[in-house]
């Protein structure tokens, strides 16, 4: 008679976790695979101010913020606090990416809605706890997202939660993707703000900032993106691209692009691992040819610019795909 395979999800009689009974090399391999997610990890704050690291239900781009204008993020002075100080110094009753249920439940919430709280391994056993506690970071992009009249914003949301990461957690942050219903370059350039510093201390970390104002579905994203650069003072050889080769193209965007030489100073001192998207996460690029003739600029672009509309094209798929 076949010997009755005892169900998975019932611990063994005599206590024994199998799982520990792996080499650590191993565990580390399942950790990795249970607590990838496809669409990364969005962070959230609740009415206490505290932080979660939650699952995403859908793409970038598509999920946002249950709206409430009576709701505000636990807010803190937005000069730089040192990242990494002793975690009982930081600001949170609980850090970010360790607060939830305290059995490990979804956390509900009366304006922000239930919170699909990621990395419940942790809430099995002590050990659970301490082996996967941080790995969230370690595996994932972070997102942090907010809707268009909500003031939970998403750039004070990412400096919360930079300053509840110790240094050590911080070393394994890969990429960090801001969301934001308001262009939040300018006091990114006011400096000096954590995003910053912590971008110039972990140069292998990225920042893919979504500018709300910035979209694939204007007329007036090279321009934007040209004035951007200007300030930045990155891509130098941009406006050359935009002209395609028309002298007379690149007279007329020249005047348009005089600019405050102090604020492009500022710009330069921006880390290049800040980088800058449009807020869409894809372009469509039939509706991006489409508003170029309904705006009657195909023809001029035809006709002066090398390679015509499909020069703009590309240019505004290089956006979408490295920023700038």
């Amino acid at each position: 008679m076949a010997a009755k395979i005892q169900d998975p999800s019932i611990p063994p009689a005599d206590g024994v976790c199998h799982l520990f009974r792996l080499p650590g090399e191993l565990r580390n391999r399942i950790y990795e695979y249970a607590l990838t997610e496809a669409n990364g990890l969005l962070y959230r704050e609740d009415e206490r101010g505290i932080g979660h690291l939650c699952l995403v239900d859908k793409p970038h781009g598509e999920h946002c913020l249950a709206a409430s204008k009576n709701y505000k993020p636990s807010q803190h002075p937005r000069h730089l606090q040192q990242p990494g100080y002793p975690e009982n110094k930081q600001p949170y009753k609980k850090r970010a990416h360790e607060s939830a249920g305290e059995q490990g439940e979804d956390i509900k919430d009366d304006k922000l809605g239930t919170f699909n709280e990621a990395n419940k391994l942790r809430f099995v056993s002590q050990q659970l706890f301490r082996e996967t506690r941080g790995l969230g970071i370690r595996y994932n992009d972070i997102s942090f997202e907010e809707h268009f009249d909500h003031d939970a914003y998403a750039m004070a949301q990412c400096e919360n939660f930079l300053r509840s990461c110790s240094t050590k957690e911080m070393e394994h942050v890969r990429r960090l993707v801001i969301s934001s219903s308001a262009y939040d370059m300018q006091r990114l350039l006011d400096g000096p703000t954590i995003i910053a510093t912590f971008c110039r201390m972990f140069p292998r970390a990225t920042i893919h900032y979504h500018l709300a104002e910035l979209s694939g579905a204007t007329s007036s994203i090279l321009y934007q993106v040209l004035l951007a650069t200007k300030v930045l003072q990155r891509r130098a050889d941009f406006i050359k691209k935009v002209a395609g080769g028309s002298a007379k193209i690149e007279r007329e965007i020249m005047p348009l692009l005089l600019w405050d030489e102090d604020l492009s100073q500022d710009g330069a001192s921006l880390p290049s691992n800040i980088r800058f998207f449009p807020r869409e996460k894809q372009m469509d690029v039939d509706e991006f040819r489409e508003m170029l003739k309904t705006r009657g600029l195909s023809t001029q672009i035809e006709s002066e610019v090398k390679g015509g509309i499909e020069t703009w094209v590309q240019l505004v798929k290089e956006i979408f795909e490295h920023g700038f």
